[in-house]
């Protein structure tokens, strides 16, 4: 077979008098309309097809490494906000600097939880970083709130008392966006409750 007449009917035919044999009605001769057209020029669909896929592509994977990214900021800030807790418990009571990162320096434990965070979070900006802290004394059952939001949080002259309980959070401002359109600002928070030791 001709690579002309690949495609019935080409040029070289007439479309307008049915073929030998073939029926005259309307559904013969849409059903010749048909074919011509889906048997011809076949060449350049799949190119067409691929060119309108791959943008919509490129857009959700995109909208995956940003979900990613945001992500993995979560879960570094709410590590460093379980380990800057856990330091607030056991800093009880210590008003001097020690080698083992254990006890608060000079007595001021908020401040300690934001020394922690800070330095568990260096991928993040630590400016942005708010703090906010809770102090629960259980024999009285009163809760007092050392920090509201702070950027740098102090709380120098409070005494720990064994069985009290601190409440640590820490929020961070993020903006989701693709390709620089449809921008929103999040803001992730981080929490962590312990027992004073």
């Amino acid at each position: 077979m001709k690579s002309t007449d690949r495609c019935f009917p080409c040029e070289s035919r007439s479309t307008d008098a049915p073929r030998p044999g073939a029926e005259s009605s309307l559904y013969a001769g849409v059903r010749r309309l048909w074919l011509r057209y889906r048997s011809c020029g076949e060449d350049g669909q799949s190119l067409v097809e691929f060119g309108m896929v791959v943008p919509l592509l490129l857009l959700v994977l995109t909208g995956i490494f940003s979900f990613g990214i945001i992500f993995n900021q979560y879960e570094v800030l709410t590590n460093a906000t379980n380990s800057a807790a856990r330091y607030f418990a056991a800093s009880r009571n210590n008003s001097s600097t020690t080698s083992g990162n254990t006890m608060a320096p000079n007595g001021d434990a908020c401040a300690y939880v934001a020394t922690i965070v800070q330095g568990d979070v260096p991928s993040l900006t630590t400016s942005s970083l708010q703090y906010t802290i809770n102090y629960t004394v259980t024999a009285t059952n009163t809760s007092t709130k050392l920090a509201n939001n702070a950027a740098s949080p102090s709380c120098g002259s409070l005494v720990l008392t064994s069985g009290d309980i601190v409440t640590v959070t820490v929020t961070y401002p993020v903006t989701a966006q693709l390709y620089g359109w449809a921008a929103r600002n999040l803001t992730l928070s981080a929490s962590s409750t312990e027992l004073v030791q």
